[in-house]
Order: C-alpha cells, then structure tokens, then sequence
C-alpha cells in the first residue's frame, strides 16, 4: 500500500509536491512554475517555502496540509517569516508602484539602529557570526526571494557573483543564470555603486549598475538560480535610484553619447532622455552616487551635475551643469549634506580660493559657503574629526572640541533616532591622508545616538577600515569587511 503512494504529486499555491519515500514530501516546482533545487535540506525548505516539518521524522510537508496524511498528527506551523527589508548599501526599503520616494541616495536608513543593551564586551565578538562568502567583495541584500520571508543575499558587483545564505544548513549556495549566462559585472568604483530593489510581495526585482545596461535581476532562492535581463544599450556609468515612479541610471551609449536610460518596476523598458554636455563624454570622469528629492535627481560627477527635474507642466527635463571654474568636487569625504532647509550641498575644493567650499547642487547659479576644514557626513549629521555635529558643517561650534584625536567615519544613519553606525580610528592626521592611507589601522566600529551612551561593538584591524558594510538581517545588526575572517551581528530590539 506504501508503494502505491510513492510520487504521488500534489499541485497547490505554493507549488507542485510529490509524495516520496517515507511520509514526507518534496517540491519539485515552485508557485511561479521553476524546478526547484531537489538537494535543499528539509530545514531549509521549510524556511524558504514555509513548509510543515516533522522534527522527529524530518519529514516535510506542503504548508498547506495541518495534519499529516499517514499519521493524522497535527503538523507544526512554520516558523514566523522574517519581514526584515535591506536595500544595499545604506539599508532603503523595497520601492513599490505609486510610492513617493522622497528624498534617496543620503546615508540615511528608515530603519531603526537600535541594538540590544544586553551585557557583553566591549568591543568583543558579536552576539552572533556567519561565515564568509567565497573570496571577494560583497554587498547584502534581504528581500523576498520567491520566499515567504526576506533571506540574505550576498552579491560581489565587480565579479557578477551571487550567493544565498541557508541559514538551516549554514552555508552559503551560488545562485546560477537560469538563461546559461553569468551576471555583468559593473565598472563602477564600490564607493560609487549602489541598487534599488522593487517589489512587496513574494518578488524582488533587483536594478543593478551593469556594463552591460541596467540590469533587472530576479533571484528564484526555491531553485538556486535567477532570471536577469539588461535595459538600455550601453554601459551604466552611474548608479540607478528610484524617481518619479521608475528606476533611473545614466547610460553611455556606443557612440559615446549620453543618455538617462528609465526602467519601470516591472523590469520593462522606460523612458529615455539623451543629454548633452559640453565636453566629450570620456572627460566627464566618474559619478559619485545620485541624490534625489521629489523635485530632482542628481548624479554629481567629476565634470559637472547630470540633472533630471520636474518641469512645472508634469513633464522631466535633463540638464548638465559644469561645475563653476576652478571648483572641483570632493567626494572622498561622503554624500552631499542637506540642511533642515532642504537641498543638497556638495562640498568642493575652490582653487581659486584655496579653500573648500559647499556647493548647493542642481543649480545654475548655486549658493556656497566656505568651510574651515572638510567633514565627513551621512548627509544630515556631519563630523568634526571625532566630534558629532548637527550643525551644516560650514558653521563651526563655539567651542572646538575634535574628540581628542580620534576620527569617527561614519557608515550609516537611522532617521528613526538619529543614531549612527561608524568606525573610530586614532589618527592625528588631515583627513585626506587619512582616507588616502592603504596602511592597517586599529579601529572600533561603534553606535552612537543622542539618548545613549557610545556602544563599541568590535575591535578589528584592516586596510580601509571604513570600507565596511553593515546590514540588518533575521533581527541582528550585521558588520561586514573584506579583510574580517567572518561577518558579525548584534541583536536589535524589537
């Protein structure tokens, strides 16, 4: 009788399953109609498909049966699905149609950055590790993945590599091209490079900066494998943000030209704008990330602003504005600041001033002030060396305590609380050599928020130490580095 029961195949919502050997079952097609990846531990497909798992048995069930069709025990439910949302690299939501965005592209998370007050070392390992990826240079993602929940990805953006955690089984599985191709790598610089991610159901859409065009990637985690297509017809040369209801990246074209190339949230083919600019394309240099509000996007690069803006009958117009003579952009030192009045302030280096100033961007005739001395920024809160400001850092403090010696570089702000993730160095050097050091350097990655006192979470030392990631994933706070020998996390409170 057991034999007449072997693959017996059960089509539900969440999938075709067959009845195999044994009580349990496997799912051998996923909801959206993909074969699923057969050598999927049981844990872990009850994680990803919120399948019911028999713990004494480990056998696996379809989450829609409550009681087990051999014994007629009742089944345990699933575990809750993680609803955590991580956009690298500074940890925006997914975007969704008819969203207003806001203002993008500052170091700012909506997310808060509050980690557990429970008691442990200071500067001792986490409350948590995982394992690294394969050698390279990562970014994290959390999405939902074709998943009930959102799981982590681990994507190195220069190598075109992608990696899905399976946190039941602790490993890391590369993700393959269902197509039998690879993912493009991009050619933008990692301070440079960012991603949008669409999507708030059980589907992401990734929009990554590619040399092959805008890249519109769909990870299936059910089959280790993902679907990707390329928008426009030349390489991205500056990073993708969500405005006006699309995915906007500048494009350069094969024949050198200029265009500011659209992609609807869906993945199909949007708009495209061609730009003219007064010099020839290959002296425009590199752009920084884009900055955008409800009125512009801005990408700010070596050779001037590449702008898109609302024009006051509904429609969009693109503008490259040159940079005043003499001024040169200073993006080393992070994002534009935007002052509780609004609008974005690029700090620059005025030759002939010899001095830096902050420039107000996506104006023909900008606004400036000049500034003592250059500050590290978020886009909201800014540095003096050690000592956090809220100040624009054009206006010096009355008094001029730096923080004794010390530089905090920061990574990431909440809009929550104000709170910041950032790294402590001791350094008695000008910030330029600083950041222009390839030297190993003692550091503290550290919290620190207007209603606490400073959390130094870990002690590393490494090249660059700044050139950390962080992320939120499954509750914790995560720190990655690409010297670390793992990735470690902190619990958040709920």
């Amino acid at each position: 009788m057991e034999s007449d029961q072997i693959d017996e195949r059960w089509p539900l919502a969440s999938g075709l399953w067959v009845r195999g050997v044994g009580a349990g079952y496997r799912l051998v097609e996923t909801a959206a109609g993909e074969a699923a990846y057969a050598g999927l531990a049981a844990a872990d497909l009850a994680r990803l498909a919120g399948a019911r798992l028999e713990q004494a048995t480990d056998a696996v069930f379809p989450p829609e049966f409550a009681y087990s069709p051999v014994s007629g025990a009742s089944l345990p439910a699933a575990p809750p699905a993680s609803a955590q949302n991580w956009v690298p690299p500074h940890g925006q939501k997914n975007v969704a149609a008819g969203e207003r965005p806001g203002v993008r592209g500052l170091r700012v998370t909506p997310q808060a950055l509050r980690v557990s007050a429970i008691p442990r070392a200071e500067g001792g390992d986490g409350d948590a590790a995982l394992p690294l990826p394969p050698a390279g240079n990562y970014e994290f993602l959390v999405s939902r993945y074709g998943t009930r929940g959102g799981e982590l990805l681990a994507l190195d953006p220069v190598a075109g590599a992608l990696y899905l955690w399976l946190a039941e089984s602790a490993l890391w599985m590369a993700l393959a091209d269902a197509g039998g191709g690879f993912l493009a790598e991009t050619a933008l610089k990692r301070e440079d490079w960012r991603c949008e991610v669409a999507g708030q159901g059980e589907d992401s859409l990734i929009f990554l900066p590619t040399a092959a065009g805008l890249a519109c990637l769909r990870p299936r985690a059910l089959a280790l494998s993902f679907e990707v297509a390329y928008i426009g017809s030349g390489a991205v040369i500056g990073a993708p943000l969500h405005w006006g209801g699309a995915i906007w990246a500048p494009q350069r074209r094969a024949n050198g030209t200029l265009v500011l190339q659209a992609a609807e949230l869906s993945g199909a083919v949007g708009a495209a704008i061609d730009v003219a600019t007064d010099d020839p394309l290959a002296g425009l240099g590199r752009f920084a990330p884009p900055v955008g509000n409800e009125r512009q996007l801005i990408w700010p690069g070596d050779g001037g602003q590449l702008v898109l803006s609302r024009t006051p009958d509904g429609g969009m117009q693109a503008d490259w504005l040159a940079w005043p003579g003499g001024v040169t952009p200073a993006f080393e030192f992070g994002c534009p600041f935007m002052p509780t009045s609004g609008g974005f302030w690029q700090l620059c280096w005025d030759a002939g001033r010899d001095t830096y100033v902050y420039l107000q961007l996506g104006r023909t005739q900008a606004e400036r002030h000049e500034a003592l001395a250059p500050r590290l920024s978020t886009g909201r809160i800014n540095y003096r060396f050690g000592a956090r400001m809220k100040l624009p850092p054009w206006q010096e403090p009355e008094h001029g305590d730096d923080g004794a010696g010390t530089v905090v570089l920061p990574l990431l702000e909440s809009a929550v609380d104000a709170a910041v993730v950032g790294v402590e160095v001791e350094s008695s050097r000008g910030l330029n050599e600083l950041l222009g050091s390839r030297e190993r350097l003692h550091a503290t990655l550290l919290v620190q928020a207007d209603n606490h006192a400073d959390l130094r979470l870990l002690r590393f030392y490494a090249a660059q130490p700044w050139a950390g990631r962080v992320f939120m994933h499954d509750g914790l706070l995560w720190f990655y580095h690409p010297e670390a020998s793992r990735i470690e996390g902190w619990r958040l409170e709920v």
